[in-house]
């Protein structure tokens, strides 16, 4: 018996890496190594996975209007330097 095929395709820079700690921004962001502060422990949703982003309640923050605070990501800052 053959496994079922998922569609699988590679990640894009609009696609959702959120963090244990409900923390999330887009993937183009950590590309540009703006997150190189948070732990590599990030797991990234496809942004047409609505599922699991309303299960993150990251959805209805992407659905916000530009003007609102976006994401748990946009309120943590990088520890100071020393």
């Amino acid at each position: 018996m053959t496994e079922p095929s998922t569609p699988t395709r590679a990640p894009n820079a609009e696609d959702i890496p959120s963090w244990p700690n409900g923390a999330w921004a887009h993937l183009g962001e950590v590309w540009r190594r703006d997150f190189d502060w948070k732990s590599d422990d990030y797991e990234v949703v496809l942004l047409k996975d609505t599922v699991p982003l309303r299960k993150l309640v990251i959805l209805d923050e992407l659905s916000s209007p530009p003007s609102s605070p976006r994401s748990a990501a946009a309120t943590v800052h990088p520890p100071p330097a020393e």
